[in-house]
């Protein structure tokens, strides 16, 4: 494939630190990464970083590989020390008859929904149903610390993965998400619009022009409706399936064993796969909107699902059941992941980092009341987001003493402050003044200064008798003013007590009257 040169990228890299050595909660060190593009014929749809398992797993989080609209693939080296390198992976169908771009069922031509790097080999997939293994380019960025002399031993890492450029079909269209298995990369599982949840794992072929092909390990069966126990509904309607993201439970074994999903219909579910059914062993209807993303945070105990309105519900794992809110948001979240509790903080739970189409990235609170702890405006609509969980921030200088706010004084305090600075500017007044010796002896140079020292007091104790009779008359002042307020207050009470008299004594008279004339 051809390496062209990269339109103009913006990387912005959010890790900030406190000089204190805790981290306060308003003062959160944010291990968050946020690429995007300038160029919509680039636009980003998926990030992930460059990984290794070999001689143990990590993550390279200096490098960022970007699947962009268009088939192509970027790989950006966040340090800045190497320029960024762009590659073609796939061209988009073209309708030779009418030279437009194939659409698929959601009506969008082909496009990335799946991407995964590790030891070199990028798995990528597309919304056609094709799955890509493309050897990253030897140039590429990466972490001047890797050791470059383990990358031959891929073969030993994963003997299944391709070693060179293949594409691999799985029969199927209309795909919404594709998982890669971190503990064994040649495991995936793909779900889309009215495509179900389907676990495939790569095996060599040789009847196959590409060498390998995917074989279906697992397949999931749709939910029975609650009436009567049977597959279709009351109106005997299939039930939807659209499965909009995917995420694995348990991802350091060596086979996956349970995942969880999410549909546009609302759906939560989570899917044994070693258990005897195929149905899930968890499933529940949540919110109002079509669920758009999902991750798990806590251990994968619990799940973070988003939709298309700016909700981010919290979800337990288990039951299925609903455990907060996150708010604030406006529009799609287009990603959200869970920041681990950072190192060196104190009684601080874990965070939560979401991305959307308000060009804000947003910090919540893991665990109880979920607030919003930093917002940050990054200028375009964010498409993706990463999170490096092995990122700590520097140890900070314990010489270096934090910034503090200025203590609020009481009106007392700053008093007493304008008297000390007024006392200290007569000292350097008086003291400026020199004895004048005019031949007369030293009584008289004495007497001058006993003079001046008094009029210095004289000046004082008028100064402070002038305040003591100002803040006197103020008091007096208000206490005048409360009185007079009574005073109207009772003077007002009366009169009105005075006018409802009069007009009661007028009905009695004209009623005395009425029956005078009646008796006549």
């Amino acid at each position: 494939m051809p390496l062209l040169p990269p339109p103009s990228i913006v990387a912005n890299v959010k890790r900030t630190t406190t000089p204190s050595g805790t981290i306060s909660s308003d003062q959160l060190a944010i291990p968050v990464v946020v690429l995007t593009t300038l160029d919509r014929t680039r636009r980003v749809e998926l990030l992930c970083f460059r990984s290794f398992s070999i001689p143990e797993p990590r993550v390279d989080r200096n490098s960022v590989i970007a699947a962009c609209s268009g088939g192509w693939t970027r790989i950006f080296d966040l340090e800045g020390a190497a320029a960024p390198l762009e590659f073609q992976m796939f061209e988009p169908k073209v309708n030779p008859d009418t030279l437009e771009l194939v659409l698929d069922k959601n009506k969008q031509p082909e496009q990335f929904v799946g991407l995964y790097e590790v030891d070199g080999i990028i798995i990528a997939a597309t919304s056609f149903g094709n799955v890509h293994y493309f050897p990253t380019p030897v140039n590429a960025p990466t972490n001047t610390t890797s050791d470059e002399s383990q990358l031959p031993k891929v073969a030993e890492a994963n003997p299944l993965l391709p070693k060179s450029a293949v594409s691999v079909g799985l029969g199927i269209t209309n795909l919404c998400c594709m998982r890669v298995f971190p503990g064994s990369p040649n495991f995936i599982a793909t779900g889309g619009n009215d495509r179900d949840l389907c676990v495939w794992k790569l095996e060599t072929d040789e009847t196959q022009s590409s060498g390998f092909r995917l074989k279906e390990m697992w397949k999931a069966k749709n939910v029975r409706s609650s009436l009567n126990d049977v597959k279709n509904d009351y109106l005997d309607l299939r039930v939807p399936v659209h499965i909009t993201d995917i995420q694995f439970i348990s991802p350091n074994e060596a086979e996956p064993s349970k995942v969880a999903t999410v549909s546009h219909h609302r759906h939560f579910r989570v899917y044994d796969l070693k258990g005897i059914g195929r149905r899930p062993m968890v499933t529940i209807e949540i919110g109002a909107n079509p669920l758009k993303r999902l991750t798990l945070v806590n251990d994968e105990k619990e799940a973070l699902a988003s939709d298309n309105k700016g909700n981010v519900f919290h979800i337990d794992v288990s039951t299925g059941k609903t455990i907060g809110t996150f708010r604030g948001i406006a529009g799609t979240v287009s990603s959200l992941a869970g920041i681990p509790k950072v190192k060196r903080t104190k009684d601080l739970s874990d965070r939560v980092a979401v991305v959307g189409a308000d060009r804000f990235l947003r910090v919540y609170e893991g665990s109880g009341k979920r607030r919003s702890l930093r917002s940050i405006y990054l200028k375009q609509r964010m498409t993706a987001l990463l999170v490096d969980p092995t990122w700590d921030p520097p140890a900070p200088d314990n010489d270096s003493k934090p910034k503090t706010g200025r203590k609020r004084q009481s009106r007392d305090e700053m008093d007493d402050d304008e008297d000390g600075d007024s006392d200290a500017d007569d000292d350097a007044l008086w003291d400026r003044f020199e004895v004048v010796r005019d031949g007369s002896d030293n009584d008289e140079a004495e007497t001058s200064m006993a003079k001046a020292k008094k009029l210095k007091a004289a000046t004082s104790l008028t100064k402070g008798s002038a305040t003591a009779a100002a803040v006197a008359a103020a008091s007096a002042a208000k206490a005048m003013a409360a009185k007079t307020r009574t005073t109207k207050g009772a003077a007002a009470v009366e009169a009105a007590r005075a006018k409802v008299r009069s007009r009661a004594v007028a009905a009695q008279k004209q009623q005395i009257s009425g029956v005078g004339r009646v008796n006549k």
